[in-house]
């Protein structure tokens, strides 16, 4: 079973079940070591740099307005407010 069919069959677990798991998950990476954790974080930020250099991924800024939150593209939201 590959990633893609075990997230399909753990989304199909009821809430309860899901949440079981995934105290268990959270649970095993509290164990990895220091080195780990960097390892995985550098992973991490390099995917999301890839995602943010072929526009896959949009970074959005979430403020309180009018009693409710508003999502803005952050670079939306920030053009005209700086001058570079």
């Amino acid at each position: 079973m590959n990633l893609e069919e075990l997230e399909v069959e753990v989304l199909r677990l009821s809430p309860h079940a899901r949440a079981q798991l995934a105290t268990k998950l959270l649970r095993s990476l509290e164990a990895l070591s220091d080195a780990e954790n960097e390892r995985l974080w550098a992973e991490e930020a390099l995917r999301r740099n890839e995602e943010l250099v072929v526009g896959s991924l949009m970074i959005t800024w979430i403020f309180f307005e009018k009693g409710g939150f508003l999502s803005v593209p952050i670079f939306e939201y920030l053009e005209g407010r700086f001058v570079v």
